[in-house]
């Protein structure tokens, strides 16, 4: 397996573990188990269904995006369960307006078997890279899209239909880029006109030191013409 390849699946399981962290927690040591940790949902009902956290229900039937007229239409459905519980109804009408511009459920392709809560956080964060997108400067673009992109690419991984936001990002950097490349070569020529700057000054402080010195030395001649004067005088005046 090449470098890269080693690198970006680094990249994938230790972004998955970040929203692990942040969308499920730990249970505790099962007493007939200890030795067997598991990962649940966050859930206070223990007569609801084993791993299916409040709110969340099953599908009666598969959702197609070809029959989504409107909002209330569009049900979130990943692996028979409806998801729509676990994300606020403003994220949801912004996933809805997402998936309408693809025209196709972002989320359908999510490997099976993730966990609804999880899974339910990767559309979450889908949602709120879309908005920081959108909202991106050219003073801080370069880190913070470098950083979605590499969300993106495991979300890409866990199967969401990202690459219209990748297509996007990779448009602002190479935008960002230039602007950096034109701002550099810029600092450049400033960075060479200050050294011509510094030049031109020393040179001009000798000019002055010069000028300075020829001004005594002409001060000295007249004071010394002076007395020429006097001397010349007296010979020009003699009598013959």
């Amino acid at each position: 397996m090449e470098e890269d390849e080693l690198e970006e699946i680094e990249e994938v399981a230790e972004i998955t573990e970040t929203l692990v962290l942040k969308y499920l927690k730990p249970l505790p040591l099962d007493d007939h188990n200890k030795k067997k940790r598991k990962l649940i949902l966050a859930n206070d009902d223990d007569d609801d269904e084993p791993g299916i956290p409040n709110g969340i229900t099953f599908s009666e039937s598969l959702v197609r995006f070809k029959d989504v007229k409107c909002f209330d239409d569009f049900k979130i459905q990943v692996d028979g369960l409806i998801l729509d519980s676990e994300i606020s109804k403003h994220l949801r009408k912004k996933y809805y307006a997402l998936c309408v511009s693809q025209n196709k459920f972002l989320h359908e392709n999510l490997v099976k078997g993730l966990n609804s809560k999880l899974a339910a956080g990767v559309i979450s964060e889908t949602i709120n890279i879309a908005d920081a997108i959108r909202a991106a400067k050219p003073s801080s673009a370069l880190t913070d899209l470098e950083s979605y992109a590499r969300i993106l690419k495991a979300f890409e991984e866990l199967g969401m239909a990202v690459g219209f936001f990748q297509a996007r990002i990779d448009k602002l950097l190479g935008l960002s880029c230039e602007l950096q490349a034109v701002i550099e070569s810029k600092r450049n020529e400033l960075d060479a006109a200050e050294d011509e700057m510094r030049g031109l000054k020393a040179k001009l402080m000798g000019v002055e030191m010069l000028m300075e010195k020829l001004v005594g030395e002409i001060y000295g001649l007249k004071a010394k013409n002076k007395k020429l004067e006097v001397v010349f005088t007296d010979i020009a005046d003699a009598p013959w």
